[in-house]
């Protein structure tokens, strides 16, 4: 009634229901509330499994929400912002009240890429064990599930980054055609498996764009 009678919008708050991740499936009440509304957004606590792929500890992901426009009706979908909790100094200390006052405030925050952090001489070596293979004529697999033989447990030996943040970086390399899946007869199960290999083109483009960029002293890519 107020929006209608005063022309204006308004913005309403609203809880989630118990045990709820995020998402308009998660708002607590009939349907109708969502329904009614134009544009819905859903602040949402960092999840573990995000918290994993993103690179942040498991006890700081407290710090991180992330807001979402889960009814993009007016505009195309987009992508998820976050924002980090942040403790303010008022810098009010005195010698009877050492401590002083602080605040709470959040800020945006960028979450990082995968690759933060990880330079050409780590991703030529990751490959090259990948080509390579675990043991003579067995080669490694996309898939998690794989074991040893998951191409990821390079990256998160060489580099450190988390399984979430390696399955990010393998689906990428496949996804530029980097990485080519395909199937190899194992020794050890006797029968087809399925494996990743780089494609020795773009691999040996990669090397040499690298070569050049370190004669002019350049950055690699």
């Amino acid at each position: 009634q107020v929006a209608t009678r005063a022309n204006v919008a308004i913005q309403l708050l609203h809880h989630y229901r118990k045990g709820a991740i995020g998402g308009h499936e998660a708002v607590r009440g009939a349907g109708a509330i969502q329904g009614a509304a134009r544009v819905m957004h859903t602040l949402t606590a960092m999840s573990p499994e995000e918290a994993e792929r993103l690179g942040v500890d498991e006890k700081d992901k407290w710090q991180y929400v992330r807001l979402d426009n889960v009814k993009a009706n007016m505009a195309p979908p987009e992508v998820a912002h976050w924002y980090q909790l942040n403790d303010i100094a008022l810098n009010n200390a005195t010698q009877t009240y050492p401590d002083g006052d602080h605040v709470q405030a959040i800020s945006q925050w960028a979450p990082p890429t995968p690759w933060e952090g990880i330079d050409w001489q780590q991703i030529d070596t990751i490959l090259a064990k990948i080509d390579q293979g675990p043991t003579p004529g067995e080669y490694y697999s996309a898939k998690r599930q794989s074991g040893d033989r998951w191409a990821g447990k390079i990256i998160t030996q060489i580099t450190g980054k988390s399984d979430a943040q390696a399955t990010s970086i393998i689906k990428q390399w496949i996804d530029t055609g980097l990485l080519e899946e395909g199937q190899y007869t194992s020794p050890s199960r006797k029968g087809l498996s399925g494996c990743v290999r780089p494609n020795s083109q773009k691999l040996a483009e990669m090397r040499r764009q690298a070569n050049n960029a370190r004669d002019n002293n350049e950055p690699p890519f």
